[in-house]
């Protein structure tokens, strides 16, 4: 894959999607988008940081399906392209749920029943096309001992391969892995509450510090992917301490070009090493920033083409390589720049068809009305 042309079928890409996106919600899907007060330019920037990722494992699975071992991408935008994006989107996780318990009146069951239906039901079926998948392409049958074993590290996010296919975390693009560090950022929440009330948030980041410092890694928990949790955190710290009394105004042609030169610089660093990430979270940190404040990117982000991608980037970021898988693997469509904008246009046709009869339907049966247990409201920011 030429790395010349790679950004051109990227941008050609993204416009037909932007063009077409809307057409295709008007007079098809027709999915309702959120209304009333949200956090600044989240919503639409969520779509964009899911195509970002499949973009990213395009280039994987070109590679891949051509030959070669299934490994990132030897060139920088190529590979920051899903770096940056899963960085930015762990720091959304922390900043929006901080701010909730922030808040206070806190209905822990009403709060995981949300998640559970919200996250699970989409995650089932994509473990479901997996086992599927590799029950097809198995090279010897499995014993209902390995079957259940693999099943089990399925359904507990540490899924990465089945009896007979070893490949099969490929069948997703290998993007569960994420949802491991959501989930234990989910079941923290107690945790950070207590911390919050106490007023001894300082010790959880003093914690993180020494966890990445000394580059922590234990049962397939990283410290460095924990850091973008902890940056999301310390933007709603930097919210409480000022950022409306500094009169900064975000969403302006100046503000615009900023975040497209920190994310062009983002691009062009080294993941692979410690000072590289550490560049790479730093920039994706100051890109949220300028999100989370209202920084629209030229009106981009504000537009309805993003709103709707935001709306079913979960979709888009689960499935996207089942997609890749199918198309390449039983329908032989040949993975190149040239045929990259028809895998990116049915990858979001087909994430819209999930997200209005997949998730939709699970994430309002997750919102109707659970027992609460109240915390005491935080008075003091943590």
């Amino acid at each position: 894959m030429d790395p010349t042309l790679y950004p051109f079928a990227v941008a050609v890409s993204l416009l037909i999607i932007f063009y077409l996106v809307g057409l295709v919600n008007s007079h098809a899907y027709k999915l309702a988008l959120p209304s009333g007060a949200r956090d600044g330019c989240i919503d639409g920037s969520r779509g964009f940081l899911a195509l970002f990722v499949f973009f990213h494992h395009f280039a994987i699975f070109q590679h891949w399906k051509s030959g070669g071992e299934w490994l990132a991408p030897n060139n920088h935008l190529m590979n920051n392209l899903g770096v940056v994006s899963v960085q930015i989107f762990f720091m959304i996780t922390a900043y929006l749920f901080i701010k909730k318990i922030k808040k206070g009146n806190v209905s822990w069951p009403k709060l995981y029943k949300s998640r559970f239906f919200r996250v699970a039901p989409l995650y089932l079926f994509a473990v479901f096309i997996t086992i599927f998948y590799s029950t097809l392409l198995t090279t010897r049958s499995a014993t209902p001992e390995e079957y259940l074993l693999s099943l089990t590290r399925w359904l507990l996010y540490y899924g990465d391969g089945f009896p007979g296919y070893h490949d099969a975390n490929n069948i997703t693009a290998g993007v569960t892995w994420t949802l491991k560090y959501e989930w234990l950022f989910y079941l923290s929440l107690p945790l950070f509450a207590f911390f919050i009330n106490k007023k001894l948030t300082i010790l959880l980041f003093l914690g993180m510090l020494v966890l990445y410092g000394i580059n922590f890694s234990h049962a397939a928990i990283a410290a460095v992917y924990l850091m973008p949790f902890a940056m999301g955190w310390f933007m709603v710290v930097l919210e409480e301490k000022g950022f409306t009394w500094m009169k900064v105004k975000f969403d302006t042609p100046v503000m615009s070009a900023l975040m497209l030169i920190i994310f062009a610089l983002a691009l062009s660093l080294n993941a692979e090493t410690r000072i590289g990430m550490l560049s790479i979270q730093l920039c994706g940190f100051m890109l949220f920033l300028l999100i989370s404040q209202g920084c629209s990117v030229f009106g981009l982000l504000r537009s309805r083409p993003a709103v709707i991608l935001g709306e079913v980037s979960y979709s888009i970021y689960l499935t996207h390589g089942i997609t890749l898988f199918t198309l390449s693997t039983f329908f032989n469509v040949p993975l190149s720049l040239y045929t990259l904008p028809l895998f990116a246009f049915v990858v979001v046709m087909l994430s819209m068809a999930t997200y209005k009869y997949i998730e939709k339907p699970f994430i309002d049966f997750g919102r109707r009305k659970a027992p609460s247990i109240i915390l005491p409201k935080t008075e003091t920011p943590g």
